[in-house]
């Protein structure tokens, strides 16, 4: 029986494939491009969300019970908005690529054990 210490090679090979090709997916391929629409009045969507002094997290609108009467009439005026709001400037892409070339080797060391 081989130990995984036996098979680092083709470990870090698939890990370092897959990171590879799942980087070549999200750059290259038009798959992701369609996602999200701009919106037509940008600026003062983003001038609204920094005047109401809002931090990077994930929100949803309007924030309101369905049993309510108040709540449903929200509900059905709309519209309703999932919003993902981060902090301004340049994702730091480094630390994020990273974690995805771990993960990718993770995966492989339990497949390697697996086999």
């Amino acid at each position: 029986m081989l130990f995984l210490t036996d098979r680092w090679l083709p470990i870090v090979d698939s890990g370092a494939g897959v990171f590879i090709m799942s980087a070549l997916a999200w750059t290259v391929l038009p798959h992701h491009k369609q996602e999200f629409a701009p919106l037509e009045n940008e600026v003062a969507v983003m001038d609204a969300l920094r005047a109401g002094g809002s931090v990077s997290g994930r929100y949803v609108t309007p924030q309101v019970s369905e049993s309510t009467p108040e709540g449903r009439a929200l509900l059905e005026r709309g519209p309703i908005a999932y919003i993902t709001v981060q902090s301004s400037g340049l994702p730091n892409m480094g630390p994020m690529m990273l974690q995805s070339l771990c993960s990718a080797t993770l995966i492989s060391v339990f497949v390697a054990y697996l086999a």
